[in-house]
């Protein structure tokens, strides 16, 4: 369920700006994320611990300070299970030992700028996704989410994510429709702390990029086609399978991913509607490239699949 999301934009009046500047994005969270009731269990320059207002109620760190990410157009970010200052992270997902700090971060700006960023923010009690448009030319959106996603296994207590950066690709940005992995609290036992997942995407390696799909807007009817998106847990803390594995462990709220292996002829904040799923909901494409791109139901009209 969405439990009560909204959409925080950088057009929203009293919205503060986000750029390749160090604290930026702190600021931006420490608006957005109060909205929702999200309280900040610490504070230090240009770093922030939030707690969720529901679920779980597990932290996000975020340090947007060159010092902690390498660079002021990124920030640094981790889960934690608790905290009552900066430097006193509990359970941390993933843990310094499996993501540097330097890579562990999120892109808010394409450079070192002062330029504002276009961003948006879907935020409910217990989840966050937020969507940067680096270049602010509707060319590139870069993202990353936390929070209690849908778990598919009655009584799983641990089913919170973080988005994982990862070196290897676009210089340690997170990136959902790409990277497509991150991080569980833990496993299902609740033993392994940090556990490894991914994405379970149909016939791709990215969102947007089926081999058993068109080009969006380019089959039948000219339909957007989209499936609700979860996420595989290893059980395990590296890309290891474990006995603890689960396949779909959970859902990530309000997040499609488009069953095409192209963009084709829509573009990115294209909005559109689906009358048969839902006459009330309405749903924005976002991404990075033609064939990394997602699905966001931005009305509160998501629900977990179910059977």
């Amino acid at each position: 369920m969405s439990v009560g999301m909204i959409v925080c934009r950088s057009t929203d009046v009293g919205a503060p700006v986000l750029s390749g500047t160090n604290g930026a994005l702190v600021a931006v969270l420490d608006w957005a994320l109060a909205q929702k009731s999200w309280t900040t269990v610490a504070t230090a320059t240009n770093q922030r611990i939030y707690k969720t207002a529901a679920g779980n109620g597990y932290c996000l760190y975020v340090a947007h300070d060159s010092t902690v990410s390498g660079s002021a157009q990124y920030a640094t970010m981790r889960g934690c299970e608790a905290a009552s200052t900066i430097a006193s992270l509990v359970n941390p997902f993933p843990s310094l030992a499996q993501v540097a700090n330097t890579v562990q971060r999120a892109a808010c700006s394409a450079a070192v700028s002062t330029a504002a960023r276009p961003y948006v923010i879907y935020v409910t009690d217990r989840y966050v996704r937020m969507h940067v448009d680096i270049n602010s030319n509707n060319s590139q959106w870069f993202s990353w989410h936390f929070g209690d996603m849908v778990a598919t296994t009655p009584g799983d207590a641990y089913a919170t994510f973080m988005s994982a950066g990862n070196g290897t690709y676009l210089s340690g940005v997170f990136l959902i429709e790409a990277a497509s992995v991150g991080y569980f609290a833990r496993d299902i036992t609740g033993t392994i702390i940090s556990s490894y997942n991914q994405m379970n995407i149909r016939g791709a390696a990215t969102m947007g990029s089926t081999t058993r799909g068109v080009n969006a807007r380019a089959g039948y009817m000219n339909r957007i086609l989209r499936e609700k998106v979860s996420y595989d847990c290893y059980g395990s803390t590296s890309a290891t399978i474990g006995p603890t594995s689960i396949p779909s462990r959970a859902w990530a709220p309000n997040l499609w991913t488009p069953v095409h292996n192209n963009i084709g002829s829509v573009s990115f904040s294209d909005t559109f509607a689906d009358s048969a799923y839902n006459p009330s909901a309405s749903f924005r494409v976002m991404g990075y490239s033609a064939t990394v791109w997602a699905i966001v139901e931005e009305s509160d009209t998501w629900s977990a699949p179910s059977g």
